[in-house]
């Protein structure tokens, strides 16, 4: 009797080890919803967050059941644009709400927005406006900051000043840090780089407005410098996403890119280990049907999926270049390009 005991103590205490293993983990999933954004995180404190819904329902209600997620801890609307809160009303509808994060920008274009903030009013949501400096209290074991967002009250229909807007947030476990930019922006990039000069850097980045031309400037990569960029964009999309010179960039930064595009983009960071100190996080294409990895194998690293870079011809360059107000030579002189262009670009939006 005594050894069946022990034996089930054993197995107990084994069992405890790889929950409390699997649990310690920073999970990112970038939703493959299409022409927009949804990233679902799970905290290494059991809690859980979604930043953004996509663009229509259907995706986000789809990865919800999958995963069996009844109840959601934390919930972002980053910027008022449909292509972030559509997904968002059925989240609300899907699932009990504890907290709401939201920007003080209006968009007086449209009315789905309010729609999402009226659901989390009725629904008892604890509703919060962050602060730029801030941190958010989500977990003992992650530093969250936010390094960008409207703290005032702001109503326009332009669609650069609600970009601009977007609550932008660093993640910071186990010595790795991760970049969620939403929409944002050259302004917003400027003026995080005059807040935050020295805190940009980050192992992975949420690549700002699905890879626009508007987003992802050389000044602010060279303080990022991701060793990794993960850009949510929908394939044959009306925008141009990913544009031509915003890979380039990211290239020029040895940054790999991933793109959800592809599949629904998963980054596990690994808890603090003694045996793997020197671990580095994964990211791969999520697959509901697989089993996910509960751990981290440095001995399994996958390769970047590969995106496409659309080739332009001498004429469709002129012509943007002469849109832009930018002459590219060369790839070679794309960074001083870039380094050039940082004083003459629009002055960083400070809220």
């Amino acid at each position: 009797m005594r050894k069946i005991f022990s034996l089930f103590s054993i197995f107990s205490f084994i069992f405890l080890l790889f929950t409390s293993a699997a649990e310690a983990q920073l999970n990112f999933y970038f939703i493959n919803v299409g022409q927009g954004d949804a990233t679902y995180i799970e905290l290494p404190n059991g809690k859980n967050a979604l930043i953004d819904g996509g663009p229509t329902n259907k995706v986000i209600a789809q990865f919800l059941t999958e995963k069996n997620i009844h109840e959601i801890d934390y919930v972002v609307l980053t910027h008022p644009h449909s292509d972030h809160y559509i997904g968002l009303k059925k989240v609300f509808k899907m699932a009990k709400v504890k907290h709401f994060y939201d920007s003080k920008a209006e968009n007086i274009s449209a009315k789905g927005d309010n729609t999402v903030r009226d659901q989390a009013a009725q629904q008892g949501t604890q509703i919060h406006f962050p602060k730029i400096g801030s941190k958010l209290p989500w977990d003992k074991s992650v530093d969250i900051k936010v390094l960008n967002t409207c703290e005032h009250y702001i109503e326009s229909r332009n669609n650069s000043v609600l970009n601009n807007c977007s609550i932008v947030l660093k993640f910071t476990y186990n010595g790795t840090s991760v970049l969620m930019m939403g929409d944002a922006e050259t302004q917003a990039e400027n003026g995080m780089i005059l807040r935050f000069p020295n805190e940009l850097k980050a192992y992975a980045l949420k690549v700002g407005h699905h890879g626009s031309d508007t987003a992802s400037s050389a000044p602010f990569l060279e303080k990022v410098r991701p060793a990794v960029a993960i850009l949510s964009f929908g394939a044959n999309n009306k925008y141009g996403h990913p544009d031509y010179y915003a890979l380039m960039r990211l290239q020029a930064v040895n940054a790999k890119l991933y793109a959800t595009q592809d599949g629904t983009q998963t980054l596990f960071l690994p808890a603090p280990s003694k045996t793997i100190p020197a671990a580095q996080p994964s990211v791969q294409v999520y697959n509901p049907e697989a089993q996910q990895p509960l751990l981290f194998d440095i001995a399994t690293t996958p390769q970047p999926v590969k995106v496409n870079i659309p080739m332009m011809t001498e004429e469709q360059k002129a012509v943007k270049n002469k849109k832009s107000g930018r002459l590219l030579k060369s790839l070679d002189n794309l960074k001083n390009t870039g380094n050039e262009r940082a004083a003459s670009v629009d002055q960083p939006m400070l809220f």
